[in-house]
C-alpha cells in the first residue's frame, strides 16, 4: 500500500520521460520517512508492481524505475 502511494505521488510530481531515477529516489525517500527499511534489491520489484496497478489516466507505461517504455496505455 505505501509503495503504491509513493509511486502514484512520484508519477504526479515528476511528469515526463527520462525522470525514472528521480521517481525512484522519491519512492525510497518516502518509504524511509514512513519508517520502512528499504531493501534496494527488492524496491524495483515493488515499484514495478505498483506502476502496473496505476490507473489508465497515466498516458504511458513505465518500467520498474519509471522509465518510459513507449507503450501507450
Amino acid at each position: 500500500m505505501w509503495v503504491t502511494i509513493a509511486v502514484t505521488a512520484a508519477e504526479q510530481l515528476y511528469k515526463g520521460t527520462g525522470r525514472g531515477e528521480e521517481k525512484k529516489q522519491y519512492v525510497i525517500d518516502f518509504l524511509t520517512k514512513q519508517g520502512f527499511k528499504v531493501d534496494i534489491a527488492a524496491i524495483d520489484a515493488l515499484i514495478e508492481s505498483a506502476v502496473f496497478e496505476l490507473p489508465e489516466s497515466f498516458s504511458e507505461k513505465t518500467n520498474s524505475i519509471g522509465v518510459n517504455t513507449g507503450e501507450a496505455v
